[in-house]
Formats: structure tokens, C-alpha cells, sequence
């Protein structure tokens, strides 16, 4: 597809996961399985890394709600993410180093307490560090050699979560 097609199928892809934040009795599985059938498994390598840096441009932008931000990672990134270490192809393409530094110089830093805060603190909700343990989970198993270059960090953001007065997020640091 042209750079115009894919911005707005990116697009179009982000606006759908915000079904997911209206709450009701209605069932959203459709809507996820098209999410995951279209992004996971219908996106070639160089659709999934616009993917990525969309989730990461989202994640960054003020104007985006926590709660739209959890179901982005939770319905859309995870899932890609799941299925890329499902087939473990081409990780290398999909996973440079300024992406490794983006996740954690954006993405897990805006869940780590910060100096004036008590341990186990985040200034973000318990679902969306959830979601942020989720992603570090999936890193750690499809890029272990990329990774431990960053185990510090790693370690620190786990760490801190583990303090966690919520049980979910104690557990999913753990």
C-alpha cells in the first residue's frame, strides 16, 4: 500500500480500539479479532513496525487518555507483539535499537516512579502499567539478546511494580 493508504489504515486501526473503552453489555470480541487477524497476522513486517512507532507516538501524546492508551497496548500492540514471537520472523527488521530505546526511554520510564514519589508508586493507572508489564514480558521473550543490554532498566521498571499495593500488577511484575 502507499504511505497514504497505510496512514490511514493505521489510523483507522487506532480509532477502532477505542470501542473498547465504552463500557456496556455489548460484546467487543469481534472488533478484537479483527484487530488481531488485521494488525497481528495481516501486516508485513515494515505494517507492524508503523504499528510500533504509532502505538509510541500515542503512548507520548498528553492528549490521549489512559484509558485509550491501555486498550491501544492491551487490543492492538500485544497481540502483534504475541504474534511476532509466535513466528519469530525477521525480528531484527521489526526491533532496531532506537526502537529498544524508545520502550524504555518513553514508554516503561512513564511508569517508574519518579524521585518525590514512594515506591510503588506510578503516576499511571494499574491497568495501564499492567499493559506496560505485559509489553516488557514480550520483549524479554522475543529479544532476551537485545534486552539484557537493557536489564537495568528492566529490572528497576519490575521493581518498582512489585512494591505495587494491587495484587495484578505485583503479579505481572513478578
Amino acid at each position: 500500500p502507499s504511505e497514504e493508504e497505510r496512514e490511514l489504515e493505521l489510523t483507522l486501526l487506532f480509532a477502532l480500539t477505542n470501542v473498547f473503552a465504552v463500557r456496556g453489555n455489548e460484546s467487543h470480541e469481534s472488533v478484537a479479532a479483527y484487530l488481531r487477524q488485521h494488525a497481528a497476522v495481516g501486516f508485513d513486517m515494515a505494517g507492524k513496525r508503523a504499528v510500533i512507532e504509532r502505538a509510541f507516538t500515542t503512548f507520548t501524546d498528553d492528549a490521549v487518555s489512559h484509558d485509550e492508551k491501555t486498550t491501544m497496548l492491551k487490543h492492538l500492540l500485544i497481540p502483534m507483539l504475541a504474534e511476532v514471537a509466535r513466528v519469530r520472523t525477521d525480528l531484527e527488521v521489526l526491533w532496531r535499537p532506537d526502537l529498544i530505546d524508545r520502550v524504555f526511554g518513553e514508554m516503561l520510564a512513564a511508569s517508574t516512579p519518579g524521585p518525590d514519589q514512594a515506591a510503588g508508586c506510578s503516576m499511571l493507572p494499574n491497568a495501564l502499567n499492567i499493559e506496560l508489564l505485559r509489553v516488557a514480558t514480550l520483549l524479554v521473550h522475543l529479544l532476551p539478546h537485545v534486552i539484557s543490554e537493557k536489564r537495568k532498566e528492566l529490572i528497576k521498571f519490575a521493581w518498582n511494580h512489585l512494591k505495587s499495593s494491587d495484587t495484578v500488577t505485583n503479579q505481572w511484575a513478578y
